[in-house]
């Protein structure tokens, strides 16, 4: 069919030279730089990570950031040149390049001559330095900044002398041997984009050999880089689809060397080259319906955002992030009665039960909670009193998952004895070592190291195994993360010299009867409800969590420690929903655990209630990580302290004002829906302040994690070394004494002070200690 003349002759002024035409030719490379660069740069939680990074002894890891900057930036170069040669067919020589422009190749309009063609190649460059100097400058690495301005500084020059170098190479390896310039070819009409299928699909061959003809330095290095992110592609797909067994298996070791946001960079690299050259070859064809003889809607394919898409709707079609069970069958569980039984059998009849809630948080909230856990301990020393029971949500149960493992390393202690339900005062110093390891080490790199090199390639390859009933459990980035748990976990006993249960064994092993109950709090995506990971059996009648689904229960299987903690913990967008897949079906798809109560206090109230029923006197204690609830913001900031939420507080007023700010209509929902979240935290608070806090029962302590000075505590997977000192002395262990200034401290001071007071003589000891000295 012969086309208008008109059509002819939009299609040939789209050819021009413009900035936007270039880029558009150009728009993976500049596509990925804007997706990675903002997804790095812009969420706050990243402020920290490479603060965290620089400050570790391997120098591997350190250099492994600005490496990865410098080699992101000079393949997207590379395949941005290679596609905007290539559209020219110009050859990789300055003379070429600048007789084009001469020429008025393809179009070229005199006012853009110096501008496009020479900068979009050569922009991005500079703009993958500019993402690493805004993470360095963000997380204050500024060290990390520096080495990543050499490292790109050296990879301009080699960019913008590879002429040279290559021509004085030729000189030495081929002596006497002339290389001439070559020619400006003319224009081939094969380059040229079509309308018809047909033609495409004939061309498609010779546009890819263009490609590679034309890019720097030839078709050689263009094929080994095409070659080895092909390879890699190949590998990592099939790798996830028969997940690593072992924790020392070198597919769960690869985040070790490539930290933090290290592996997005190197993935974004490897996919850069593909993913050109695929639409490269695609923008030979001109994709628009027809409407009265004119085109509509994409000029050319949509590349990476399709892509995108396929990848988002894989998972809604095929189970790729069922959660890991643990080897065997899943061992009878007792009922809550048997358990209340057991415990008070092992720790003593008169031995006041201590219920402990831990909030989510990620990092901060795992070492927050075992800071906290460590701090009741303390406080509970010389007295009838023990933990028996954890309620965590997202990071809390890590921190749980920490400290119940140092317990269960040890042996049991005597039936009807206290001491032995509690850490030992001597293992206080060690513990602390311990958990600002586990709390403070990086497992965001293997989150992100999942997601590029398992869940990406994953999804597009999944799709034969499935049909063949193939079990893709495990091999996903949530597995990914796990590992990191076990592998931090298992770093951190070898670094304090402490023994502890390692968290790849089951989740029952930690259900010993002189170990506090520990039920984790995850969210069931389609009911909304809680869903538990519980050590008691849900199906007798003393299950007093009303609504919540029984994870063990409707799995059928036990679970690693490791999964425990993070089927509470799948956090918007960075992970997946895990499904509870049994017997072909998905009973339960778990999300984290913060959807529906980010405190976790919610299940310790309803178990604090039920030992009420028992006849016990249970004392509540929370712990809140930075910045739930309390009116105190998205971060808690100084002066807040008597905003805290305690007995012996101010009452809740509610003809109080709440001062807020004008927002435009069309963010009502989503920033009431956000906010309810503290909202429902806030009013659990004030719940267990009317009921455990009457003057002659005090039973309810509030530990509150406060920002450092006016720096927020990061909320990532990720902490330094500066913050993970701030959020354990926060509770009030070694290093943060009395003479703390820091008005959260005091605070928390106090609980401990009042905590031991009602513990050790049963009443109330009002006035103990003050937070503001008077």
């Amino acid at each position: 069919m012969k086309l208008p003349r008109r059509i002819v002759r939009d299609a040939a002024r789209r050819d021009e030279i413009s900035w936007v035409s270039l880029i558009r030719t150009a728009r993976v490379p500049y596509g990925l730089l804007v997706l990675i660069g903002a997804g790095l740069v812009l969420p706050p939680q990243m402020r920290d990570m490479l603060a965290a990074l620089a400050e570790g002894r391997n120098f591997w890891v350190i250099a492994a950031f600005p490496a990865s900057i410098a080699v992101f930036g000079f393949l997207c170069w590379y395949w941005a040149r290679a596609a905007i040669s290539a559209r020219f067919d110009l050859p990789d020589t300055r003379m070429a390049w600048d007789e084009a422009v001469r020429r008025g190749r393809m179009g070229v309009r005199p006012f853009l001559r110096e501008g496009p063609l020479h900068i979009v190649p050569q922009a991005p460059i500079p703009l993958a330095g500019l993402i690493g100097l805004a993470m360095a400058v963000q997380s204050g690495a500024y060290g990390l900044g520096v080495a990543t301005l050499g490292a790109l500084l050296a990879v301009w020059f080699l960019v913008d002398r590879r002429r040279r170098i290559r021509a004085r190479l030729r000189r030495v390896l081929f002596p006497g041997r002339a290389f001439p310039e070559p020619e400006l070819p003319r224009e081939d009409r094969r380059l040229r984009s079509t309308y018809s299928f047909g033609i495409w699909l004939r061309r498609a061959p010779f546009r890819m050999r263009k490609l590679l003809q034309r890019a720097p330095s030839g078709k050689g290095p263009a094929l080994l880089l095409l070659g080895l992110s092909v390879l890699v592609f190949l590998v990592t797909a099939l790798a996830s689809l028969w997940p690593a067994q072992r924790l020392d298996d070198p597919r769960n070791l690869i985040w070790i060397v490539f930290r933090g946001p290290t592996p997005v960079l190197l993935g974004g690299a490897l996919i850069v080259g593909p993913l050109s050259a695929l639409a490269f070859v695609l923008d030979g064809w001109r994709v628009s319906l027809w409407l009265r003889g004119a085109p509509v809607g994409f000029s050319r394919p949509p590349v990476l955002s399709g892509l995108i898409l396929f990848g988002l709707l894989t998972p809604s079609a095929i189970d790729l992030h069922a959660v890991r069970v643990a080897p065997g069958e899943l061992a009878a569980r007792p009922s809550l009665e048997a358990a209340w039984t057991r415990w008070r059998t092992q720790c003593g009849t008169r031995t006041r039960p201590i219920v402990v809630g831990i909030s989510g948080g990620a990092s901060r909230a795992a070492l927050w909670g075992m800071a906290v856990l460590a701090a009741v301990d303390r406080a509970a020393a010389g007295t009838d009193a023990a933990v028996f029971a954890v309620s965590t949500v997202s990071g809390g149960s890590l921190g749980a998952a920490g400290y119940l493992a140092v317990r269960a390393a040890g042996p049991a202690g005597r039936s009807g004895d206290p001491v032995g339900c509690r850490m030992a005062a001597g293992e206080v110093a060690r513990f602390g070592a311990f958990a600002r390891r586990l709390g403070s080490a990086d497992a965001i790199g293997a989150l992100l190291a999942g997601f590029v090199l398992s869940d990406v390639p994953r999804s597009l390859v999944a799709w034969l195994p499935a049909s063949f009933g193939a079990d893709l459990r495990g091999g996903d980035r949530a597995a990914a993360i796990e590992r990191a748990f076990e592998a931090n976990a298992r770093g951190a006993g070898r670094e304090a010299g402490l023994a502890a249960v390692p968290l790849d064994r089951p989740y029952l092993r930690l259900a010993r009867a002189d170990l506090p109950i520990w039920i984790g709090n995850a969210t069931d995506r389609d009911s909304g409800e809680r869903a538990l990971v519980s050590p008691v059996d849900g199906a007798g009648s003393a299950w007093p969590f009303q609504g919540a689904a029984d994870v063990l229960a409707q799995l059928g299987r036990d679970m690693p420690i490791s999964t425990a903690v993070n089927a509470t913990a799948r956090f918007p967008l960075l992970e997946p929903s895990g499904n509870v897949s049994r017997d072909g079906g998905i009973a339960l798809s778990l999300i984290d655990g913060g959807y529906y109560d980010q405190s976790g206090l919610e299940t310790a109230l309803e178990l604090a209630e039920w030992l009420r029923r028992q006849g016990a006197n249970p004392v509540l204690v929370e712990a809140t990580g930075a910045g739930f609830g309390n009116g105190l913001g998205p971060q808690a900031m100084r002066g807040a302290e008597d905003e805290v939420v305690r007995c012996g507080g101010p009452p809740f007023r509610p003809g109080q004002p709440h001062m807020t700010a004008t927002i435009a209509d069309v963010l009502a929902p989503i920033v009431g829906l956000y906010e309810s979240r503290a909202g429902h935290v806030d009013a659990l608070l004030r719940r267990a302040q009317y009921e455990y806090c009457d003057p002659h029962n005090v039973s309810f302590f509030h530990f509150y994690l406060g920002a450092l000075g006016d720096e927020p505590v990061p909320l990532n997977w990720v902490l330094s070394q500066r913050m993970a000192t701030h959020v354990w002395v926060s509770a009030g262990n070694e290093g943060g004494g009395a003479e703390s200034g820091d008005i959260f401290v005091q605070g928390n001071l106090c609980e401990a002070a009042r905590l031991h007071a009602v513990l050790a003589r049963g009443e109330n000891r009002s006035g103990v200690c003050d937070p503001h000295g008077r």
